[in-house]
């Protein structure tokens, strides 16, 4: 079985060197070697620690998938762009909704609030005239 920290080292000098860290990498570097399941189970204890994520660096890709790949991430762009745009539309639509009707409904409060200061003064002047001709 290997040293953890063999594996640990190993690991740590692969990735400062760029080498994608695997199993398949890492045993041939190893004193001793090792089984896959050994070393895979150390390497997932590694990769967990370090949020380890290989990139993916693609190599000679032909000048059509090239240029294929390029035609489809701009017509993805776009079409997200376009699905936002109508997103950020929408949302403004529904604010302006909900605008509207907060202001309606604040309206017909101010309007109940000018009737009930209306009465509330009407009220007084008539407690006011009989209080007078008690």
């Amino acid at each position: 079985m290997p040293d953890r920290w063999e594996v640990v080292r190993t690991a740590d000098r692969l990735h400062e060197a760029g080498v994608r860290v695997s199993v398949r990498n890492v045993i041939p570097e190893l004193r001793n070697g090792g089984s896959h399941r050994a070393v895979g189970a150390l390497l997932r204890e590694w990769k967990a620690q370090r949020n380890y994520r290989p990139r993916l660096e693609p190599k000679g890709l032909p000048e059509r998938v090239q240029a294929s790949l390029a035609n489809a991430v701009s017509e993805m762009w776009l079409a997200a762009r376009a699905e936002a745009a109508a997103e950020l539309v929408a949302e403004r639509d529904r604010l302006e909704v909900d605008r509207r009707a907060a202001l309606e409904i604040m309206d017909e409060a101010l309007a109940r609030l000018d009737v009930a200061e209306a009465e509330t003064a009407r009220l007084r002047e008539r407690l006011a005239r009989h209080e007078e001709h008690d």
